[in-house]
């Protein structure tokens, strides 16, 4: 689905994919993990690739597998290195995810940034 990089609008995504994680069953502790995670990679979405104008798009695709989850947050914005002094209370994000994640990928060139995770839904 693509929606626009707002804050209100992400509020509404991460709830309906939370919907969705429930409605296949998944194990509450693996869906927290995937909500969460799948939100800071939008939130991150609207707050750098954009710079929070809320003029980007963002893309989530979402995949159930027999044995995981595959989730992934795409933008057509400019990728920006993490800077630690132009946000000091910030910029765990991209940790965040690689922590909640069983398997977390970022990939960006000039056409954007795609952030791949992977839930395993099985025990």
């Amino acid at each position: 689905m693509q929606v626009p990089a707002t804050g209100e609008q992400l509020i509404v995504t991460r709830r309906e994919l939370r919907t969705w994680v429930d409605r296949l069953g998944v194990a509450q502790p693996t869906a927290q993990k995937i909500e969460l995670a799948s939100y800071e990679a939008m939130a991150n979405v609207a707050l750098h690739a954009y710079d929070g104008s809320g003029d980007g798009q963002l893309t989530l695709s979402a995949t159930a597998h027999p044995d995981r989850l595959d989730i992934s947050v795409s933008d057509s914005g400019q990728w920006r290195e993490p800077s630690p002094r132009a946000n000091p209370d910030g910029g765990m994000g991209i940790t965040l995810i690689q922590r909640l994640a069983v398997r977390a990928h970022i990939k960006t060139d000039d056409d954007g940034t795609v952030v791949s995770m992977t839930w395993t839904t099985t025990p």
